[in-house]
């Protein structure tokens, strides 16, 4: 077969490689920045409409926006790609598909500007994403919907969603240590251990998920209760004392 071929034309099963990529910005907590964000790249092949992956990458972003957030996916992924073989990317961020398989070429003719002029908004990062793209010609990219139950991409797209969340939860993690003068060592390592799969601290039951809330405050979701706010370090001996 010759390439290139117009993205999305080969049978899901006849791509050697498919990736799903997810990038996440939570509200900072603690600290001077707006956002905590992450993104993740999960490559690996289907075997019929089974999604069987092989490699997760990850990147902590420091303060950036969602937006950005999935733009450094794609740009992750495409370090990640082989341009001998043919890989298919799939990605629930209309604006990165769009933008890669519509306007890039447009941008790069016009200086990475818009039809009215303008620069477009991250001119330095889509700039690098047009140079990997020139170099890989086995490369195609497509849309699907996040957060859907049903489907082929579901599973792909779901495993990525969760790596670029644990991701923001680990770098939560240490923008609060960084920031606090006296952190809260057992919420922070519950927090961390929900995310990376590390020994929950004594205390904090394995089957509940640990995060970080507003105002520094840490909650902890409970299936079939929700989602209640972890009381402080002073408190918690006492609480324990009184529930046993």
């Amino acid at each position: 077969m010759e390439y290139p071929v117009p993205a999305g034309s080969l049978p899901i099963d006849q791509y050697q490689v498919v990736m799903y990529t997810d990038g996440s910005a939570q509200p900072a907590v603690g600290t001077k920045q707006q956002y905590c964000a992450a993104c993740a790249v999960v490559s690996g092949y289907m075997e019929g409409e089974v999604f069987c992956p092989r490699h997760t990458y990850t990147q902590t972003l420091g303060d950036c926006t969602a937006q950005l957030a999935e733009l450094k996916a794609l740009l992750l992924a495409l370090e990640h790609a082989d341009p001998a073989i043919f890989t298919l990317l799939v990605c629930d961020s209309y604006y990165c598909v769009q933008s890669f398989n519509e306007y890039l070429h447009y941008w790069r003719l016009n200086g990475f500007r818009d039809s009215k002029g303008n620069t477009i908004k991250h001119k330095l990062l889509w700039g690098k994403v047009a140079d990997l793209k020139g170099t890989l010609p086995k490369f195609h990219v497509v849309h699907t919907l996040g957060h859907q139950r049903i489907g082929i991409h579901v599973a792909g797209n779901t495993l990525a969603d969760e790596a670029a969340e644990s991701a923001v939860a680990v770098a939560t993690v240490a923008t609060v240590t960084r920031s606090s003068s006296k952190p809260d060592t057992e919420i922070l390592a519950a927090i961390k251990a929900t995310a990376d799969g590390t020994p929950f601290p004594k205390g904090f039951p394995s089957k509940y998920s640990y995060c970080m809330g507003g105002m520094l405050n840490a909650v902890v979701k409970i299936p079939g209760v929700g989602v209640r706010e972890m009381p402080n370090k002073i408190e918690r001996p006492r609480l324990l004392t009184a529930a046993h």
